[in-house]
């Protein structure tokens, strides 16, 4: 096997020397067209050879700066330009190394090598094998781009990992960092479909187990191949190992039963115990009973369907339009009872009245609020018969 050392552009008359020594050598190259041909043809026109080189079983390397090896590709033919700046690849296999390493296992149908090595092609079942954590990224065309120290996969692409799997328009790998970007029509699921994602774009942090999205994401919830739980934020990452999900800006966290919607700008929601937490201002509406509460800070047990709401909480029930504010509160949704402490303060308008408190416990669907204190304060605001 021959090997051909494709450097920085400019060092073209290396790779000049290095054709031209296995020419003479006859036996790793031919011409295109016969040798009667071709010299008639060129004393007839005067003109320098104009057929391309091709050698069999090759491989070619290109390095950076210092000379440390940025990819190495061996093909079983390639054909170079009369130039020999560019080069036609078949079946090329080979490596692209991070500081001196293989980084990724690379394969194709094809490629082609351009301007001496300074940009790489490769096309048709391309597949990109992550050495270190066993990613995988596979679709039909290869960019390599040296000035971003990446590569780019198009079409078709999909990339797997022991724990997940992802399709998308197009994947662009980091090769001195462990940094995946999948954009374009992003549908992702863990391998036991139970965590669905689909957004425009995707950054997958190999190394921390990250995912992260700048654009709207949506993540769904599943079991038994049904969703029961749906998020929406502007901007979200989720972490794949503990199946925790970080929404920012317009983030909203829906469950099917029961019908509760968590909304605000910041919201933790993590999968795995399913439970909900805010650390700004939040609004919890359960559909099905007509209950609305908001409050600065907030956390909810899914599965018990409890949530403790903090700082300014305000409850309205939207069948009397009773109201209760207090500074702590706790909701307990199976029996629709809520607990207020701080600044209590019940308002209902059938009839109307008004209690201030310490404490309130009861239901506000029927207006079975007992409000406690040292000085409870009870106001009762006739209805206006005029």
């Amino acid at each position: 096997m021959r090997r051909l050392e494709l450097g920085q552009l400019g060092r073209c008359g290396v790779l000049s020397l290095l054709l031209i020594s296995l020419l003479v050598g006859g036996g790793a190259c031919r011409r295109d067209r016969t040798p009667e041909t071709t010299a008639e043809s060129e004393a007839e026109s005067g003109e320098e050879p104009t057929q391309d080189l091709t050698f069999a079983n090759i491989t070619l390397e290109q390095s950076g700066d210092t000379g440390a090896l940025i990819w190495r590709m061996q093909a079983d033919q390639a054909v170079y330009s009369q130039d020999k700046q560019d080069a036609r690849i078949e079946k090329p296999t080979g490596q692209f190394y991070r500081d001196g390493e293989p980084a990724f296992e690379i394969q194709a149908e094809s490629g082609e090598v351009r301007q001496n090595g300074e940009q790489l092609f490769l096309r048709g079942q391309v597949i990109a094998t992550d050495l270190e954590t066993g990613a995988v990224l596979r679709g039909e065309e290869l960019e390599w781009v040296p000035e971003e120290d990446l590569f780019i996969i198009r079409n078709r692409v999909k990339a797997t990992h022991p724990d997940f799997k992802i399709a998308a328009n197009e994947v662009r790998a980091s090769l001195d960092e462990q940094r995946i970007e999948v954009e374009g029509n992003v549908r992702a699921r863990d391998t036991d479909d139970t965590v669905r994602l689909e957004g425009e774009l995707l950054v997958w942090l190999i190394e921390e187990d990250l995912l992260t999205s700048d654009r709207p994401l949506q993540l769904q919830q599943r079991r038994d191949k049904k969703v029961t739980a749906q998020a929406n934020s502007d901007r979200a990452e989720f972490n794949l190992e503990t199946e925790v999900a970080i929404l920012r800006r317009n983030a909203v966290v829906s469950l099917e039963e029961p019908p509760i919607r968590v909304s605000g700008d910041s919201l933790q929601w993590n999968m795995a115990e399913n439970t909900v937490l805010a650390d700004r201002p939040l609004t919890v509406v359960h559909r099905g009973e007509g209950m609305t509460l908001n409050a600065n800070r907030g956390d909810g047990d899914l599965d018990e369907q409890v949530f403790r709401m903090n700082g300014a909480v305000q409850v309205v029930a939207e069948q009397n339009q009773a109201r209760l504010n207090s500074e702590r509160l706790t909701w307990k949704i199976p029996t629709q009872d809520v607990v207020a402490e701080g600044n209590v303060v019940y308002r209902q308008i059938d009839p109307v009245a008004e209690l201030k408190g310490d404490r309130a416990v009861g239901k506000l669907q029927n207006e079975t609020i007992v409000v406690t204190g040292q000085q409870v304060v009870t106001e009762i605001i006739p209805n206006n018969t005029n």
